[in-house]
C-alpha cells in the first residue's frame, strides 16, 4: 500500500468502525455537545536525517497537534508543523465546530483570537 493512502484508509478505520463503537456515549450528562481536548508533543529527530526539520542547534524536530473527541480519544485532527512553531498558532489554521467545547492548555491561550472564536 501507497503511503499516499494512510492517511485515507485511516480515515475509513475511524468513521465506519471506531466511531460506531462509541456512538452512545457521552462526555458527561449535562453536556450533550461534542466535546474535544486539543493538545500537541514535540518529537525530536535527529539534525543528521532530517535536516529540513532544524529545531535547536544540535537537534531537529516536529510538533504533533491532536484534537481528540472525549470520551472517546478517537483523534479527529492530526496537524504536523515545525516544532519551533508556537502551539497557539494552530488555532489560525483548524475548522472548529459551532458548539462544541474545546479543552486546552494554556499554550493556546491567545485572549484575542479566542474571542473571535466565540
Amino acid at each position: 500500500m501507497e503511503m499516499a493512502s494512510w492517511p485515507r484508509t485511516m480515515q475509513v478505520n475511524i468513521d465506519h468502525i471506531a466511531r460506531k463503537l462509541y456512538a452512545d456515549e457521552q462526555f458527561s450528562e449535562e453536556i450533550s455537545e461534542p466535546v474535544y481536548a486539543l493538545d500537541s508533543t514535540t518529537i525530536s529527530l535527529s539534525l543528521t536525517l532530517f535536516p529540513w526539520a532544524g529545531f535547536r542547534k544540535t537537534r531537529s524536530g516536529i510538533k504533533l497537534h491532536t484534537i481528540m473527541e472525549l470520551p472517546s480519544s478517537i483523534p479527529t485532527v492530526i496537524e504536523i508543523k515545525e516544532a519551533r512553531q508556537n502551539d497557539v498558532n494552530i488555532l489560525d489554521e483548524l475548522i472548529l465546530e459551532p458548539g462544541a467545547y474545546y479543552i486546552m492548555d494554556r499554550a493556546y491561550v491567545d485572549f484575542e483570537l479566542l474571542y473571535k472564536i466565540t
